[in-house]
């Protein structure tokens, strides 16, 4: 069996990589500012019409919700990424494919656990994480059980 040639590694220069740096946090900036345009919006109508209490409550509560469930699913997927870690085989067939992977595995290998804290991190952070997201969407129905509940006791 012959072997691939390796393919060409691309050098980016020290000015690229600012300017990719700089296009990536703007892009985040922008995006976190058109997300926090419909809540300053929202919280300017409450105002007018004299309920900004009640858009503070709807707030915190979706806030709440959203971290309770959000770091519930990070804590799920970073215990089944250390897991399957942990349950690997610990000697690897040496075929092409794999004398191929094992150069990234050795230079992974020292990071792995922050590659896992990485991986939650992005995982309690990413935009559609469904838990904390759903949570966040039905407030009105945990609103309402948690009053409920307040009221019989």
């Amino acid at each position: 069996m012959s072997m691939r040639p390796a393919l060409p590694s691309v050098a980016l220069s020290r000015r690229t990589k600012i300017v990719l740096g700089v296009v990536a946090i703007l892009i985040v900036l922008i995006v976190i500012a058109l997300k926090l345009t419909g809540v300053y919006i929202d919280w300017l109508w409450f105002g007018s019409v004299g309920y900004r209490g009640v858009f503070s409550t709807v707030l915190w509560t979706r806030v709440v919700l959203f971290l309770i469930f959000g770091v519930l699913m990070a804590v799920l997927i970073a215990g089944n990424l250390a897991v399957a870690y942990l349950i690997r085989p610990p000697f690897r067939p040496m075929s092409a494919e794999q004398q191929n992977l094992e150069h990234y595995r050795l230079i992974l290998e020292p990071r792995r656990w922050l590659i896992l804290a990485v991986v939650a991190v992005i995982a309690f952070l990413a935009p559609n994480c469904p838990a904390g997201l759903v949570r966040a969407i039905r407030f009105r129905r945990t609103r309402l059980a948690s009053m409920h509940a307040c009221w019989r006791l």
